[in-house]
């Protein structure tokens, strides 16, 4: 059988087509997967599912495939990709959750209650999903259940189940979204920090409005500007400075007293 002839039969569903295809092309394409992960079989045999999955419904879909094994063998190693990337993902969640469970106290009460809480949302959340979104969200993620096998229960195709695993997804999020507390609005006006912060740009020294120091003065008591010098009183008769400067006068006689002296 040709590759021609062979796309001809899996579009028609042909027995023989099947035949060949698990003949001829999966036992490598499963050699291919298994040394890229890891010698995993199970993992192999998943992506290999998969892949075979993808041909048949791109043959179905009157895709132009002129070379099957080479087509298999490139879906293939991307989906391996997409795996390893799916996996880096998770193991930096799983080491960053790890660090934040080091750095904070896992019997703090508060803690312990708010993580109830979150655990009670998601439960009531679940609850209220739709049956076929709940089983298919609770085996991908609680059974940790393959695509196909979560088609196979639904009665599905691999790309119906990964929509309603898509919907479900979405579904969830937009219930626990709604579920949220909202955060606290703008203080009012007359609230007691309004009524600080109205207070502190009117005193921006921060003393109290009745302190000795901010009580205002009448209109003409304006204090002296910097730089400028007090008057000067007169001394006192007692004081010893009047009479030296009772004296110092005759020292300073204009020119005309002291010539006709």
């Amino acid at each position: 059988m040709n590759n021609a002839d062979f796309i001809d039969g899996l579009r028609n569903q042909d027995p023989a087509a099947a035949k060949h295809l698990n003949e001829c092309f999966v036992p490598s394409v499963w050699r291919f997967v298994f040394f890229r992960v890891d010698r995993n079989a199970h993992l192999a045999e998943d992506i290999v599912a998969e892949t075979v999955l993808q041909l048949i419904s791109a043959a179905a879909s009157e895709v132009a495939i002129e070379n099957p094994g080479a087509w298999l063998r490139t879906v293939a190693a991307r989906r391996v990709q997409d795996h390893y990337r799916a996996a880096a993902r998770v193991q930096h969640l799983i080491e960053q959750a790890a660090q934040q469970a080091e750095r904070t106290d896992d019997q703090d009460p508060a803690r312990m209650h708010d993580t109830k809480l979150k655990r009670q949302c998601v439960r009531e959340a679940m609850d209220g999903l739709p049956d076929t979104y709940r089983m298919a969200l609770e085996w991908k993620y609680i059974e940790q259940l393959t695509v196909q096998v979560i088609a196979q229960r639904l009665d599905t195709s691999h790309k119906g189940a990964e929509s309603i695993l898509f919907r479900a997804r979405n579904a969830l999020r937009k219930r626990l979204q709604s579920e949220a507390p909202s955060p606290p609005g703008p203080q009012a006006a007359g609230s007691p920090n309004s009524q600080s912060s109205t207070d502190v740009a009117s005193n921006p020294s921060g003393a109290p409005s009745n302190a000795p120091g901010n009580t205002p003065g009448p209109p003409g008591n304006i204090p002296d500007p910097p730089g400028k010098i007090p008057d000067q009183q007169e001394p006192s008769a007692d004081d010893p400075r009047r009479t030296s400067m009772q004296e110092r006068p005759t020292l300073f006689l204009s020119p005309r007293f002291a010539r006709e002296s």
